[in-house]
């Protein structure tokens, strides 16, 4: 619509609106005829003046029906034939040009304005006292209620000069900025208000709540920098110790031979290495293509894919040690000739990787890094790791590598312990017999020791059990929340000869043990084991079945998981290390058979180890969920022993 179209109609709204307003105010007129609006333009065409006689108004029927009868318009229009003719032109001319003015836009807006005031002021006389009031009344300005309550603190401390102002919460950076810095009385002053009332010589005491800046810098894992120093010597020395303390000649703790550390083969061994490299190049190897169960997993981080394939590379590695032997190859008499450097070659090995993923971490972004290794220390940053799950090619799980280095190594050497314990009696050529006829005879005749032979079985159902249901592991602080650096390569590492050293122990001297002795051990081991499998398939079918929490009792946590309070997990808050420590304990009655000091060492320090593992969880916990876990610590007061720790 064009500018004038719609000023002739506003004009035209303006006004009929005039027109209502005057005869609400005004008497009411009785409308003119349509003759006499004739006569109008006629008198105001002709120059000429007219008589005073004019022309009565038609009454016909036609145009008079259904309106209400008037006066003759024609005394009307002998009133107005009085004056003069030129003043009728005139008037008549203003009107037009009062009319031209009417309907420009700018006039036709303010009369809009003018006629709805009118029209609300007639129609509620209400809103027109209160916009009275709003004019009378000053004008309120809308304002945050951070900055209205400031503005009420502020006017409370001027008009009362005994006001004492409650300081105010301060953030997480102001505080910390503070405690370190330690602000002066003046600077917290200001916070409260900047008011000259207030010297910096008053000597007001101002005290602050004190808020932890966060939760997470304040935890710190091993003991600080001090204790990852401790641990990053014990794990090795110690490992290292045991095995050259408690070799195949003697079992005790002696004075070393210096003599022993200046030789190199003390360290290596060329025939050992043969051996060993290549089942690292095709461990690492194996685990880049999908030989067994892939699993997605959801983590803090995103999507995780795990590749559990340890059960075939146990298998792998398995037939290529037999094929090795059927050539004469003697890999299981090198391994076990040279133990004590094949200890070593794992120990700088885990060094050399730690290294090695913490120079790796310094490429990647700091988002991606171990929340717990974000210390800016060396040495803290170096134990715990950077990297969570780092991958070589963005194939490779270095973390799953070195795990199935550790378990396979461990299943290895007690499978070379219960070969070289059992001893077979030589066929002779002239007997010909089918093949389950030699097998039988093989068996029969064979020749074994006992103790040797339970405690190396032992060891090897632990590792199956380990291989056979790793995905266990998927959604376990072992993968999800462990930083690979040193402490894990390292123990990792220790792994193997630790958990190997009382059935190297027993096969080395060839330990008597007792049957009942035997049976005990047997039985408290197995149940043991059992145990923790059946905790861990509880946590692992609890996490991956987020409708089984209706059906099983748990706690709900803030970050939208649930803590499992039912089964073995109401007895104690860690029920499956509960059954690694005993697994570790029930190999202690070995010593009934022979004591050593070593052995002794040995279990107690895989248990110090297992018990701190839980401590740390423990504390990670409490450190993530925080006020569910003190209710989860309500429900399950201990931790690995029930009603006692």
């Amino acid at each position: 619509m064009s500018d004038k179209r719609r000023a002739t109609r506003y004009g035209a709204f303006f006004e009929s609106a005039d027109k209502v307003a005057s005869s609400k105010t005004e008497k009411p007129r009785k409308s003119p005829s349509r003759n006499e609006a004739a006569m109008k333009r006629e008198q105001s065409a002709s120059p000429v003046k007219k008589t005073s006689k004019s022309r009565p108004a038609s009454k016909s029927p036609a145009r008079s029906r259904g309106r209400p009868k008037s006066k003759s318009p024609a005394r009307v229009v002998k009133k107005e034939t009085k004056k003069p003719v030129k003043k009728e032109v005139e008037e008549v001319d203003e009107k037009k040009a009062a009319k031209k003015k009417e309907k420009t836009p700018n006039v036709v807006i303010e009369k809009l304005k003018t006629t709805k005031t009118s029209k609300d002021e007639k129609k509620s006389p209400k809103s027109a006292e209160k916009k009275e009031k709003t004019k009378t009344s000053p004008k309120v300005t809308r304002r945050s209620p951070a900055r209205s309550a400031k503005l009420t603190a502020k006017s409370a401390i001027d008009s009362d000069p005994d006001f004492s102002p409650r300081p105010v919460r301060k953030t997480r950076k102001d505080a910390a900025a503070e405690l370190r810095k330690s602000a002066s009385v003046s600077q917290s002053r200001s916070v409260v208000d900047a008011s000259p009332e207030y010297s910096d010589t008053d000597d007001v005491e101002l005290t602050f709540k004190r808020r932890p800046v966060s939760k997470l810098d304040e935890f710190k894992e091993f003991g600080g920098q001090w204790g990852c120093l401790l641990m990053l010597l014990l794990l090795p020395l110690v490992t290292y110790g045991l095995h050259y303390y408690c070799n195949g000649r003697t079992c005790s703790f002696r004075k070393p031979n210096l003599n022993d550390f200046k030789q190199l083969s003390t360290y290596y061994n060329l025939d050992l290495l043969k051996f060993v490299l290549p089942f690292f190049l095709g461990v690492f190897t194996l685990n880049m293509f999908p030989l067994g169960r892939v699993i997605k997993v959801h983590t803090d981080r995103g999507y995780s894919e795990y590749t559990f394939n340890g059960l075939t590379l146990a298998v792998l590695s398995g037939v290529a040690v037999v094929v090795a032997e059927y050539f004469k190859y003697n890999v299981v008499d090198t391994v076990l000739r040279n133990y004590n450097q094949l200890v070593l070659l794992y120990l700088v090995n885990a060094l050399v990787q730690s290294v090695f993923a913490y120079v790796r971490s310094s490429y990647v972004a700091q988002t991606h890094w171990n929340p717990f290794a974000k210390t800016g220390n060396f040495l803290c940053d170096f134990f715990v790791g950077r990297e969570i799950n780092p991958k070589w090619f963005s194939l490779v799980d270095v973390k799953l590598v070195h795990y199935h280095l550790s378990v396979i190594t461990t299943l290895l050497l007690n499978c070379f312990f219960l070969y070289k314990n059992v001893k077979f009696p030589v066929l002779e050529t002239e007997l010909e017999l089918k093949m389950h006829e030699k097998a039988l005879y093989l068996l029969q005749s064979a020749k074994f020791d006992v103790a040797p032979l339970v405690l190396s079985l032992l060891v090897v159902v632990y590792c199956l059990d380990l291989l056979v249901f790793e995905h266990h592991l998927s959604k376990t602080f072992e993968l999800q929340y462990e930083g690979v650096g040193a402490g894990c390569l390292l123990r990792y590492a220790v792994f193997p000869f630790l958990t190997s050293f009382v059935a190297k122990y027993v096969f080395d001297f060839k330990v008597k043990l007792d049957c009942w002795v035997l049976c005990v051990l047997g039985t408290v081991f197995l149940l043991a084991l059992v145990t923790k499998r059946l905790a861990n398939k509880t946590k692992n079918d609890f996490r991956w079945n987020p409708s089984k929490s209706l059906k099983v009792k748990s706690i709900p946590t803030f970050q939208g998981s649930r803590l499992l309070v039912d089964g073995l997990w109401k007895t104690v808050r860690q029920p499956n290390y509960t059954a690694d420590v005993l697994c570790y304990l029930s190999l202690l009655l070995v010593v009934l058979g022979r004591f050593a000091w070593p052995p002794v060492v040995a279990v107690v320090f895989s248990v110090a180890l297992l018990v701190h593992r839980a401590l740390r969880l423990d504390a990670r916990h409490a450190n993530r969920y925080d006020s569910a876990w003190q209710r989860y610590c309500t429900e399950v007061k201990n931790l690995l022993v029930p009603y006692v720790f």
